[in-house]
């Protein structure tokens, strides 16, 4: 591989992880509940993370060959399970704030037919 090829991977690596520490600061507002994370912010991710399929198929012998590599890697592979860890924690956020909300349905539902049984008596 040619010298400036590493320095090219570094810069392309370098990229992803501030995309990914973005999202992932992003997710750990939305879990203190600071900020929205959505459908838009996974978008986000996706073409970073597409981008970083080849090198993370590649990173042993990456870190072998350009061992200058190894500790944006590293910051890839920890922020990803970060990353991962806050979105499952979204996930059930997401599936709680569901639950109230079908429970909230299900009482107005329970009050309307209770307000229409009340008219029917008067």
């Amino acid at each position: 591989m040619p010298p400036g090829v590493a320095l090219d991977l570094r810069e392309a690596i370098d990229r992803v992880n501030e995309v990914i520490a973005l999202q992932l600061e992003n997710a750990q507002k939305a879990l203190r509940g600071e900020s929205v994370f959505g459908p838009e912010e996974i978008g986000k991710l996706r073409r970073p993370l597409q981008e970083m399929e080849p090198f993370v198929a590649e990173a042993s012998k990456l870190r072998r060959e350009h061992p200058e590599l190894a500790a944006p890697l590293e910051l890839y592979r920890s922020q990803l399970e970060e990353l991962h860890r806050a979105l499952d924690q979204i996930q059930v956020m997401l599936l709680a704030r569901q639950a109230s909300i079908l429970a909230g349905r299900v009482h107005l539902e329970a009050v309307d037919h209770w307000i229409a049984a009340l008219r029917q008596t008067r």
